[in-house]
């Protein structure tokens, strides 16, 4: 599922009926957020927190997710 594109960012999830994973690219320059309320109709099926594939974070979705500028967050999401 693709979502549209915002302020130079760019968020899909693929997804299974077993696993999801969220993709989010921040091609700015300045630092973006998540707006994961505009995500809800897919996240909302799965639980809050995962952890980033990349940094090794862990990501709490039920609160605002900071992206640094050039980077992305690969998460791996759990059914609730």
């Amino acid at each position: 599922m693709h979502f549209l594109s915002r302020d130079n960012t760019y968020a899909y999830v693929r997804y299974t009926e077993k696993e999801a994973v969220l993709v989010y690219l921040n091609a700015s320059d300045e630092e973006r957020f998540i707006p994961v309320k505009h995500y809800a109709e897919i996240l909302d099926k799965y639980a809050t927190s995962g952890k980033d594939v990349i940094s090794g974070r862990t990501i709490m979705l039920n609160k605002p997710v900071s992206v640094k500028p050039l980077t992305a967050i690969v998460l791996p999401l759990r059914h609730k």
